[in-house]
C-alpha cells in the first residue's frame, strides 16, 4: 500500500495550520510527523485517515497498481490519537461491542478464561 499527499491545506478556526504538505509513503516506510502543539500534526492524521477533509490537495492510496476508493484506502489506513477511546465507566465486552457495532460487524468479540 502506497499513500501520496499532494498539496494538502487545512484551515481551522481562521488560522491556517499547514498549507502545500506534499509527500508519498511506500508500504514498509513510516511517516513521522513533526511540529509545535497546534500546528495541526493531529489534524493531518485525521485527514490522511479519511475522518477529515482538507481545505485543499488530495490523499491518493494505491495497493499495487490499483487506486483504491475512499472506503477501501480507510481500511488500510488506520489512525489511533492520544485518548484511548474507551469509556471507563462501561465493562470491556460493553467498550468492544460499541466498536463491533460501530465497525459494522467487522470486529469479533472472542471469549477468553
Amino acid at each position: 500500500v502506497a499513500l501520496k499527499a499532494q498539496g494538502l491545506s487545512k484551515r481551522l478556526g481562521g488560522v491556517q495550520l499547514f498549507a502545500d504538505a506534499t509527500f508519498e509513503v511506500s508500504g514498509g516506510q513510516a511517516l513521522v510527523v513533526r511540529g509545535t502543539n497546534g500546528s495541526g500534526k493531529t489534524t493531518l492524521l485525521r485527514i490522511l485517515a479519511g475522518l477529515l477533509e482538507g481545505d485543499e490537495g488530495e490523499v491518493v492510496v494505491h495497493q499495487g497498481s490499483e487506486l483504491l476508493d475512499q472506503t477501501d484506502a480507510a481500511e488500510q489506513i488506520h489512525y489511533f490519537g492520544h485518548n484511548n477511546a474507551l469509556k471507563t465507566a462501561q465493562t470491556v465486552r460493553a467498550n468492544l461491542a460499541f466498536w463491533r457495532d460501530f465497525l459494522s460487524g467487522k470486529v469479533a468479540i472472542v471469549d477468553v478464561a
